[in-house]
């Protein structure tokens, strides 16, 4: 986050590098204002063609939910 706040996710999933992927994510924890974040939900990994060889491109979709005690 802009203020440095940090949250972090797990992450299963299948698909092939160059293909995308899809899965799901959960939440496991944050620091500052997001620490004890819980939830979760699926992502869809989306590869762009690549600017240059050996470099990735690409973007995901969430569908997301969350709680922060």
């Amino acid at each position: 986050l802009p203020n440095g706040d940090r949250a972090y996710a797990t992450y299963k999933g299948t698909g092939e590098f160059g293909g995308g992927s899809k899965g799901t994510y959960t939440w496991t924890g944050g620091t500052g204002k997001i620490a004890g974040i819980e939830g979760g939900g699926e992502y869809t990994a989306i590869e762009l063609p690549s600017a240059a060889e050996g470099t990735f491109q690409g973007y995901s979709k969430l569908e997301n939910h969350w709680k922060i005690p």
